[in-house]
């Protein structure tokens, strides 16, 4: 008779925490005994009544069953304490009692790599989500994952062939969570298998993509590094970078400003650290804070026509900092801290660098990017102004060919003219330029429409960008506004614009299209005020 399978949730627990303390403060579980335990385990239960909105809102007269059971068994195991979970009780554990990627640790090494199935997946450079099933069996690459960019939060496949004595599926992040058949009382064994795989560092040979970047989970890491975080706050470290979190297009007149502590900051017309340094010495206290004024007192405030947002600052700042000289880099984005494998970021750099030109556009002394354009095209013939124009087929929506046209030798080269150096700001203009690209190698239509344009906006010598467009060869530069020094070349960008960068321009190298960024002198004030301090009651 084949024995019956079940699903496991199983945590493995931090060195020193034992079974009071692994659980929350104000759980609800009461220790029992069972008779069919394993060794050295403690059994907790919860039970009661469950609150459940839904009868009430269908008019459900009937009387229902409305009972809520679950269970932690702790297990000890090969020296070790594990938490293996029934129901849904995971909630019930102190959130900092368990190690983190214990789950997805012993994933890596039990599947079979070229048997995959799912990825779920998070780009921290667009905030984007994404899972991708196959109907298939496949390895990572097919799965459309992508090492330089991604991190991998969950992955699904078959188990290789010697684990299956052990389980016949596993997933998991910080718990594993495992099918087996095996017998309660021998779910230490079990236990102890999973801590073994967990160890094994084999998965880096056979998915050496994985790992180059990682959320950081860990609370007491999270903690150690918050505390970087306000020391720079509060030494008003120039590595500091302030960005508005979600990519907003600034509506016309819109104003930033800083509120919290009792005060309402000066308005500024851009976002920038500098101000809220400068609001901060107008506090009292000498401006001094700690982690939960960046994470819940102060905001970063904009105003326009179209309403008021509100943002914590906690998810406004941008940081990178290290824990251990010789260990990993870490980066702060959108309230969300990342570790990044400090070769890497070396080897990054190194490759970044390489594409990153000295510039032959003057300084940006312009109340616009649009007016800044102009001025190019005005002053130096061999410019074409495109800004603002489109070379979209009929019924699609506007992808604007470039910023700037001009020719260099066989090559039409597009320009594309950004004042920022801020993460989100520079992801749009990556996007742009690959969005062009992407449209002029798909479309016919569109190389006509981009002919068209260069015929109604060149002043003279239409003859060489026509030969140029038709001849197909085409460079991407990006024009990079900003204070910061450009002789430091990529180390300007911030680190997931980095990443942006290099996965863009190997998308537009598969095209036959060349890469190139480059800084311009922003020569304008770097804020505007508008208003006076004055006092508000505390947000």
């Amino acid at each position: 008779m084949t024995k019956r399978t079940h699903d496991f949730s199983i945590y493995l627990l931090k060195p020193g925490v034992d079974a009071e303390t692994a659980l929350d403060d104000e759980h609800e579980l009461t220790r029992i005994t069972a008779s069919n335990l394993p060794p050295n385990s403690q059994l907790f239960l919860l039970e009661g009544e469950a609150d459940v909105w839904w009868p009430a809102y269908l008019g459900i007269d009937k009387s229902l069953r409305r009972n809520r059971l679950g269970a932690v068994l702790f297990v000890t195991a090969a020296s070790r304490l594990f938490a293996v979970t029934f129901g849904r009780v995971s909630s019930q554990l102190c959130d900092e009692s368990y190690e983190r990627e214990f789950g997805l640790r012993v994933t890596l090494n039990s599947l079979d790599e070229l048997k995959l199935s799912a990825t779920d997946t998070l780009s921290p450079a667009g905030g984007r989500q994404r899972r991708t099933q196959l109907p298939i069996e496949a390895d990572l690459t097919v799965l459309d994952f992508d090492q330089n960019s991604d991190v991998l939060k969950r992955l699904s496949g078959k188990v290789r062939e010697e684990f299956k004595s052990i389980f016949s599926s596993v997933s998991g992040t910080d718990c594993v969570r495992v099918r087996s058949n095996i017998a309660a009382p021998k779910l230490g064994e079990l236990c102890s298998a999973l801590l073994k795989l967990s160890r094994l560092n084999d998965y880096k040979k056979r998915f050496p993509q994985i790992g180059k970047i990682a959320r950081v989970t860990d609370p007491a890491t999270v903690r150690k590094l918050d505390n970087k975080l306000v020391a720079a706050v509060n030494g008003r470290s120039a590595l500091l970078n302030l960005t508005v979190p979600d990519l907003t297009t600034y509506p016309h007149g819109a104003n930033a400003k800083f509120v919290g502590g009792g005060r309402r900051a000066a308005s500024f017309s851009d976002v920038f650290v500098e101000p809220y340094f400068e609001f901060l010495d107008s506090l009292d206290q000498n401006g001094v804070v700690n982690i939960e004024t960046l994470r819940r007192a102060h905001k970063l405030q904009l105003e326009s026509d179209q309403g008021t947002q509100k943002y914590p600052l906690y998810r406004c700042l941008v940081f990178d900092t290290s824990l251990k000289p010789a260990g990993p880099m870490y980066h702060l984005l959108d309230g969300q801290w990342y570790r990044v494998a400090k070769d890497y970021v070396i080897d990054l750099q190194k490759e970044l660098d390489l594409a990153w030109s000295v510039s032959e556009l003057p300084a940006y002394s312009h109340g616009s990017e649009g007016a800044f354009n102009q001025h190019v095209a005005a002053e130096d013939k061999q410019f074409i102004c495109l800004d603002t124009s489109s070379m979209s087929p009929v019924r699609k929506h506007r992808v604007e060919p470039c910023d700037l046209l001009s020719i260099d030798g066989h090559w039409l080269r597009l320009w594309h003219v950004k004042r920022s150096t801020l993460s989100f700001m520079l992801s749009h203009l990556f996007s742009q330029g690959a969005n062009s690209i992407h449209l002029l190698k798909q479309e016919p239509s569109a190389v006509e429409n981009l002919r068209a344009l260069v015929k109604a906006r060149a002043q003279s010598g239409q003859g060489p960008f026509l030969t140029a467009i038709d001849g197909g060869l085409f460079e991407v530069r990006f024009v990079i506004v900003t204070h910061k020094n450009p002789m430091a070349k990529a180390a300007n960008l911030p680190l997931f614009s980095k990443i942006t960068l290099r996965r863009t321009a190997k998308e537009l190298r598969a095209y036959g299209v060349r890469t190139r960024f480059e800084f311009v002198e922003d020569q304008s004030p770097k804020a505007t005020k508008k208003a006076k301090v004055k006092r508000v009651h505390a947000l």
